[in-house]
This record gives structure tokens, C-alpha cells and sequence, in this order.
């Protein structure tokens, strides 16, 4: 049985993994369109294989013939210092979102760096089709098509909310005051 995930959640753990602030929104209404930000959520692929998790990863697309994992694979293995087998791993990017985070910053970064090697464009976000098929649309100002209403409005929700918290803490950010500047300026308005 799925299980729901927090988009606050969700933006901690990817500003936590270097996500930028400016791909976070996306990501989750990307999230949002491909697993209705479930966990536990498995989404079977036309060619048959399947994609895992909130953020819908397809593992099996890491992996060659003969299950040898790709450097996208072994550089994030390298990086936390753990290395898995594929069921683990799949079960990880399938049941904690934490860690389906920390992954999907990782290769969002190699996407990123590396646009020619992934053909992505620049865009980093373009591997998820839910992302090139609605979340492009809704940024360019366009109507959402092909999706129902209820869908479209948690995707558009996940997107504010997430952003929202971005902007709350930067704004918590740009007004911190110490005690002795507020005093100073109470003062001075007699």
C-alpha cells in the first residue's frame, strides 16, 4: 500500500542533497504527476520495466544486460560510502524517500554536468516525461492537457507548497534581526 510523503519533507531532504531551490518546485510537481507523491508507488513502463518510488525512478535503466551498474550508479555508491545490490537498491529508492532524495540530487547533479553524455539539453529535469509532458506546459503558462482536474490541482498544490517553503525561509533569512537592532530602531521612531 502507498503512502503519502510530505512535501516539507521532501524540500528539506532535497535542499539537504544540493538540490537547487529553483529545480525544487518542479521536481515535486514532476513527483506530484508521476506518483501522486506516494512512496511504496510502482509504475510499470510500455517496454516493461518499471519505475520505482515518489520520484518514479527506473532502475532498471542504471543497469546493463548483465546487471553491472552504470557510473551513475557507482559514483552515488561512492559518495555515501554504501554500496547495494540492485533489489536493495530498489527497495530504497521505493520505500524511504530520504534516500530516493539524496539518489535523485545525485543524478540530477550528473545530468546537469553532463548534458551532452545524457542528451538532455540543459535541462536536467527532462529524463522524467511527466515533467516534459505537464510541469513545461504549466511553467510556459499553458493549459495542463491530458491529465484529470484533481491530479493537475495536487500537482499545481505540491508546486506552490513547495515553493512557498523555499521563499518562507528566505524571507525568515532577509528579516533576521538581532535584539539590539530591533530596540535601536524602536528608539529611534520616538
Amino acid at each position: 500500500m502507498a503512502f503519502a510523503v510530505s512535501v516539507k519533507d521532501l524540500v528539506q531532504y532535497l535542499q539537504g542533497s544540493g538540490v537547487s531551490d529553483s529545480l525544487i518546485p518542479l521536481l515535486i510537481m514532476t513527483a506530484s504527476f508521476e506518483s501522486g507523491l506516494s512512496g511504496d508507488t510502482i509504475g510499470i513502463n510500455k517496454n516493461g520495466t518499471k519505475d520505482y518510488g515518489v520520484y518514479q525512478v527506473n532502475v532498471a535503466s542504471f543497469y546493463d544486460d548483465k546487471g553491472i551498474a552504470d557510473p551513475t550508479i557507482q559514483t552515488f555508491f561512492k559518495k555515501i560510502g554504501k554500496k547495494y545490490t540492485r533489489k536493495e537498491f530498489t527497495n530504497l529508492i521505493n520505500n524511504n524517500e530520504k534516500f530516493a532524495s539524496k539518489f535523485v540530487a545525485h543524478y540530477i547533479d550528473r545530468l546537469t554536468k553532463y548534458p551532452e553524455e545524457f542528451d538532455t539539453g540543459g535541462d536536467p529535469l527532462t529524463k522524467w516525461n511527466a515533467y516534459k509532458d505537464y510541469v513545461v506546459p504549466f511553467v510556459n503558462g499553458e493549459r495542463i492537457e491530458g491529465r484529470d482536474n484533481e491530479s493537475v490541482i495536487n500537482a499545481v498544490g505540491a508546486y506552490v507548497d513547495s515553493y512557498m517553503q523555499i521563499k518562507a525561509k528566505e524571507m525568515k533569512e532577509l528579516f533576521k534581526f538581532k535584539d539590539s537592532e530591533i530596540k535601536g530602531i524602536t528608539n529611534n521612531n520616538g
